[in-house]
This record gives structure tokens, sequence and C-alpha cells, in this order.
């Protein structure tokens, strides 16, 4: 296990550094504190946040455009987080919280999306996701999985959002809260 934001060995100050010393079935704990940066994950990692309220991915007039994680790899699990002001001024598909890009087998669960343009997009074909209890606020769109497959979106809370969910495909859609 390595960790990121506290002391000791095994120990990063930046999530990216963590991830990329992973190997497949690692996992990177992230402690509680702001965090400023773009994660690649390209090993099959569990990326854990210590509590989703004050274990924050923000970003700065640099990163607003980008996405804030994008996984590139199967059998990724990220939770914990909060993923905030990815919003872009200019393009609504810019400023994405979480990204797939082919990506198979992924769970991403208890996190909070607040004033992204895109929470969560699978739509690079993603597939065999589940997307559980997470929270969306002052989104553009809260979830988008129009070219996703066999994606569950459950027990999420959308909120202020102009869309909530966008989906297509072969998806299962249960017990959401769009408000």
């Amino acid at each position: 296990r390595l960790y990121v934001g506290g002391s000791g060995p095994g120990n990063y100050s930046r999530i990216q550094d963590a991830v990329n010393a992973t190997y497949d079935g690692d996992s990177v704990f992230v402690f509680s504190g702001v965090y400023c940066e773009n994660v690649r994950i390209n090993t099959s990692i569990k990326l854990i946040g210590e509590n989703r309220e004050t274990t924050i991915l923000d970003s700065n007039q640099y990163l607003r455009n980008q996405s804030a994680i994008i996984i590139q790899k199967d059998y990724v699990t990220v939770s914990g987080f909060t993923i905030q002001n990815r919003k872009s001024s200019s393009d609504s598909y810019k400023g994405i919280g979480i990204a797939f890009d082919d990506a198979y087998k992924i769970w991403i669960s208890d996190n909070s999306f607040i004033n992204d343009s895109v929470g969560i997009d699978t739509d690079y074909y993603g597939s065999n996701i589940i997307i559980s209890k997470n929270n969306f606020v002052n989104t553009t769109y809260g979830i988008l999985t129009e070219y996703g497959d066999k994606i569950i979106i459950i027990n999420n809370h959308i909120r202020n959002s102009e869309t909530g969910i966008i989906a297509g495909g072969r998806n299962i859609i249960i017990r959401n809260n769009v408000i």
C-alpha cells in the first residue's frame, strides 16, 4: 500500500507520483488535504481517499479544462474524494471529474463532484462499470454514458445540474435521486 499526504516510508506528496509507483493490485491511500493535480491511472489499483468531504482534488486556472482522473486500465476503484472546480467556461465537455479511456470493470463510489462540467464520463467505450453512492452538485452533466455499455448507475444524488444522466447502451439505472 502506498500513501499520499502523510509521513513515513512509502508516502508521497502528489497522488500521481504514488500512482506511477504502483503495480497491478496495489492500493493508494490519500490522506485528507487539497490536491491540485490531474491523475492518470494506467495500472489496476484502488485509489482511496481518507474522507470524501476532506480529500479534495481541486483545479486551478491551468487544470480547469482537463480531467481530474483519467482511467486507462481495467479493474480500478476510485472512492472517497471530492473532485471540484473542473467547470470549463468555453466547452461543456471539458472539465471532467473522472473520465475513462477504454477501461473495463471499474468501480466509482462514495465521491462528490462539485462545480464540474461533467462529473463522470464513460463515453470512451467503458464497460462493466459500477457508479454508486456519488454526489453531483452544480455540474453541467452529472453522468454521461452514451457510448458506455453494461454500466450500473445506482444510489447517486444529482442536484442543481443542467443534465443529470445521459445514458445509452445496455445500462442499468436505478434508485438515483435527481433534483
